[in-house]
């Protein structure tokens, strides 16, 4: 049975409610995702347990018949706080650089986890 395309929640596009852990998002193209899910499914991706790896480096594993992105190129892992703080991004740019100055000042997130998600943010054009 072949694997199916990793969920929306694990795009910019499509975030949702963050998971206590497997918060990992692509900052690539959804073609790109194609293509290494095809690689997948076509037996060319090198398979260890239950992860898989393409010739892209990217490594995903599988939940049912999900493929999820675990790391690699143009895929960044966040914490529940992290993903929740860019979902903000997108519904309120004000709002969310509040709530990550506050995040910040009170040490629940770094300075440079702040920086990657502002950046993240400002590559996809939530923020200038």
């Amino acid at each position: 049975m072949p694997l199916r395309f990793p969920s929306d929640r694990h795009f910019l596009s499509g975030l949702s409610i963050p998971k206590a852990a497997g918060n990992s998002i692509f900052l690539i193209d959804k073609s790109l995702v194609q293509n290494d899910v095809n690689e997948i499914n076509s037996g060319q991706a090198t398979r260890e347990d239950n992860k898989f790896t393409t010739s892209s480096g990217r490594i995903y594993g599988f939940h049912h018949d999900i493929l999820y992105p675990i790391e690699g190129l143009g895929i960044v892992n966040l914490s529940s706080q992290e993903y929740k703080l860019l979902k903000q991004f997108k519904q309120n740019k004000d709002k969310a650089m509040q709530t990550m100055n506050i995040l910040v000042s009170r040490e629940i997130i770094s300075s440079d986890r702040a920086d990657l998600i502002r950046k993240i943010s400002q590559d996809f054009g939530l923020i200038s």
